[in-house]
């Protein structure tokens, strides 16, 4: 199974997310059945790493921030993953339009969509909010419910 986070330059909330879940899904002993990835919509990050308020704020939680460079989402993405999981409502309707097909823009989920009275809350972006705090807050509401719906997926 292999799920992609995305959010505008893949260089604070999707990079933050890939780190988190990564974790999370080591330990639930989970990495040898789901790969986890990051993307961007947009092009302006390419090749950047994340940014250092994003490594910054892993480190506070002990999380690694190694590995990872700004990409676009691209077909091949579409392609293979099962899920893809957006921070915002632009970054749903950029990943839904960017989808070679009705089949592919379906796996296009926002990240809160499974939090139960927040389903249409959104992760705001954190280079322009500053508050990188927040955005570990939000990613730690949202996740588990994830991996919990993976969980039984794969069962």
């Amino acid at each position: 199974m292999k799920i992609i986070f995305v959010c505008l330059g893949n260089i604070c909330r999707s990079p933050m997310a890939e780190a988190m879940f990564k974790e999370m899904i080591s330990s639930a002993g989970l990495s040898s059945q789901i790969q986890v990835d990051s993307a961007a919509t947009s092009t302006y990050e390419l090749g950047s790493l994340p940014d250092s308020r994003t490594v910054k704020e892993l480190a506070k939680h002990r999380l690694p921030a190694t590995g990872m460079i700004a990409r676009q989402l691209d077909e091949t993405d579409f392609n293979s993953a099962d899920l893809i999981l957006v921070m915002d409502k632009n970054n749903l309707r950029d990943a839904k339009r960017m989808a070679p097909d009705k089949k592919a823009a379906d796996k296009v989920k926002l990240v809160y969509s499974l939090t139960p009275d927040k389903e249409d809350h959104v992760v705001a972006d954190p280079w322009y909010t500053g508050d990188f705090s927040t955005t570990y807050a939000d990613l730690s509401e949202a996740l588990p419910h994830w991996l919990e719906y993976l969980k039984k997926k794969l069962k």
